[in-house]
């Protein structure tokens, strides 16, 4: 298993205080998961900050084959049904998921899709690079 998280490298400016909270939950992600794992394992695990980008969607990609977008948290108050949240789910063997992570990473990436960069997005062994 992969995992690669991209964060907010800003507070969204409407979440007063939400930088002593972003630095702790990225310590405790940090520490209760990453430094958990078997030292072979730590590299399959990857938390990036975009500069200048603020990410409040929640979004899961599976294998290119499952994709879950929201704006769900795995708080108590999301969970519980305390805040209004929404989240939905595809699953398909089709290429809708993996069209969606390409188009994504360029996003992220900052960078155009070319004809010649999409082949190396689309394999996701290359492109996670881990």
């Amino acid at each position: 298993m992969k995992i690669v998280l991209v964060c907010s490298g800003r507070r969204d400016p409407v979440d007063a205080g939400v930088n002593k909270f972003r630095r702790r939950v990225t310590g405790d992600v940090q520490r209760g998961v990453v430094d958990q794992l078997d030292p072979a394992d730590r590299g399959n695990v990857m938390m990036h900050r975009i500069e200048d980008l603020t990410v409040h969607t929640k979004l899961m990609l599976v294998d290119d084959v499952f994709a879950a977008v929201g704006s769900a948290n795995f708080f108590s108050r999301s969970m519980r049904g305390t805040d209004t949240e929404l989240s939905t789910a595809l699953v398909t063997t089709g290429d809708q998921v993996r069209d969606l992570r390409v188009r994504l990473w360029a996003e992220h990436l900052r960078t155009d899709l070319t004809e010649e960069l999409r082949p190396s997005l689309e394999d996701l062994a290359l492109a996670l690079g881990m």
